[in-house]
């Protein structure tokens, strides 16, 4: 499974964060955080958020990665404190808590 990366604002915050991305059953998810385990070199997602309901730009190739989030996303969404949040702008969240997903990868610090 390929791995890309996305440049995330956080809402309430001046930082850009990076963040993994995956394609999974047809659609991009932004990655936050990553269950890794250094026997196996396997990791696993904590949580998907679906970028289809986020507005974003494909930009391959950039310095700040193949995705470019346009607005600012909640950082209970990031943290995974809700699983769907309306009412922040024009966007729905939806993510999707400890999914069924194995990647053979090096570990590494995100």
């Amino acid at each position: 499974m390929k791995i890309l990366r996305a440049a995330v604002p956080i809402e309430g915050e001046s930082r850009i964060l990076q963040m993994d991305v995956i394609e999974h059953e047809g659609q991009f998810w932004l990655v936050p955080h990553w269950f890794e385990n250094l026997a196996t070199k396997q990791s696993k997602p904590s949580r998907l958020i679906a970028l289809s309901t986020i507005q974003h730009q494909r930009v391959d190739g950039s310095p700040l990665g193949d995705f470019v989030v346009s607005g600012p996303i909640p950082k209970a969404v990031i943290e995974g404190r809700v699983r769907q949040q309306k009412g922040f702008g024009m966007n729905d969240y939806i993510v999707v808590e400890a999914p069924d997903i194995v990647v053979e990868r090096t570990p590494t610090t995100h």
